[in-house]
């Protein structure tokens, strides 16, 4: 499977994929991986513990995507964002350069009319954050109340009572966990693609000297609407994707998704690290 990856140093989406299966690893390095990293000093650890890849790129992400070159990388099976920053920047427009990202590989994807798993990672830390932009997010999670009474029965229950505007105030990675998926079928229907699954976890991050902050991970299954000569007004592909819409908003408002701190006990946290920490090891150049 082709892996686009923002892998950061330790390249553990690569090492975990690559052990089950998933992507080629040889003698030379990872044939089927293509990253991109905005450190020179990360990206010259990626060269030597990567090898030989398909296609790799050292800048900023939202530069490559607005180059030309970017295009020719696709298709992709995988696509791991793992952009650990806020989607809302205060310093950004409320439609910033990562949303943009992400709408470019949704073009590219179902231009190719190839269907890919997408993993998206956030930092989810309310303040600071572009106030017009939550804002708005509350008013498109709102507007679903006008025209499904039952949008607003789900949310307020998985809410705990809480309305939109309260949630993203009181609880903001909750917040985004029940609205952000809309956000994102409605960018994937915007270009003709269907959303057919839904994977939601939240978790602390405890970096070294720093504080540590909330992480929301959404894991989307993406697909082309069929016959890409007819998208355009045809009522079969409105079909489908008023359904995809549908099926993704019901399953979105109806569960808050996994609360990774409070599901895994201290055992198996300490399973999971020893199992990281071996991938790492592993994964060192010598």
């Amino acid at each position: 499977m082709r892996l686009f990856t923002l892998c950061g140093e330790d390249a553990l989406d690569v090492q975990l994929f690559a052990n089950e299966g998933l992507i080629t690893a040889d003698a030379r390095g990872y044939p089927d991986v293509s990253w991109c990293e905005g450190s020179q000093e990360t990206a010259s650890v990626l060269r030597a513990k990567l090898g030989r890849v398909r296609r790799s790129y050292f800048g900023r992400l939202e530069d490559l995507a607005k180059g030309g070159t970017f295009a020719k990388w696709f298709p992709f099976d995988m696509v791991n964002l793992d952009f650990t920053s806020r989607p809302f920047p205060r310093s950004q427009p409320p439609f910033n350069s990562t949303w943009d990202v992400v709408k470019s590989v949704l073009q590219e994807q179902s231009r190719n009319q190839t269907g890919f798993e997408l993993f998206l990672t956030f930092n989810a830390d309310r303040d600071p954050a572009n106030e017009e932009a939550v804002h708005q997010l509350v008013n498109v999670v709102e507007d679903n109340f006008s025209s499904r009474e039952w949008a607003r029965e789900a949310f307020l229950e998985t809410a705990d009572g809480a309305s939109p505007a309260d949630l993203s105030c009181q609880e903001y990675d909750k917040f985004l966990l029940l609205a952000l998926p809309k956000f994102l079928a409605r960018l994937a229907a915007d270009e003709s693609m269907s959303v057919s699954n839904l994977g939601r976890f939240a978790y602390e991050r405890r970096p070294p000297f720093r504080r540590a902050y909330r992480i929301v991970k959404f894991v989307l299954s993406l697909d082309p609407m069929p016959d890409p000569e007819a998208r355009i007004d045809a009522p079969a592909q409105h079909e489908i994707a008023a359904e995809s819409y549908e099926e993704l908003v019901r399953h979105s408002f109806g569960s808050m998704g996994v609360n990774v701190d409070v599901e895994l006990g201290d055992d198996v946290r300490e399973q999971l690290k020893e199992e990281v920490d071996g991938l790492i090891a592993a994964a060192r150049p010598a």
